[in-house]
């Protein structure tokens, strides 16, 4: 899926919630996002421990694009991200979804072979 068609997906997800969208916190959201699109480890670590956390993790964390797939599933199967899938994983992202393929986060990196992404979303265990 192309990064715009996944940011459009989003953007409408969120345009359901009226008062998320009219928020500040859509902002970090969107940058949040843009973060994980650029693979910017670092920047989407900053913004998932950033003061707005609870509020990030009660709509954004597990928020899906239309096949269904969450933040942690798009990033599990890159091996580079770790500490990004770590950072998720801590603010709440949930293991158990899946995919509209069916697939889960764990299948997405033992299937790339991401040992530590697999260990670590494993570990989670939720």
């Amino acid at each position: 899926m192309n990064r715009r068609r996944l940011a459009l997906a989003l953007f409408l997800a969120a345009a359901a919630l009226p008062a998320a969208a009219a928020s500040p916190l859509f902002d970090v959201y969107k940058k949040y996002i843009a973060a994980i699109d650029a693979s910017d480890v670092g920047a989407a670590k900053k913004l998932v421990s950033s003061g707005k956390r609870a509020e990030l993790d009660a709509m954004y964390v597990n928020a899906v694009d239309d096949a269904n797939t969450s933040a942690l599933m798009r990033i599990a199967d890159k091996c580079d991200t770790t500490d990004a899938v770590k950072a998720l994983l801590k603010a709440g992202a949930r293991t158990d979804l899946k995919s509209a393929g069916g697939a889960t986060a764990l299948q997405m990196a033992e299937w790339s072979e991401c040992r530590e992404n697999a260990a670590a979303i494993r570990g989670a265990g939720k």
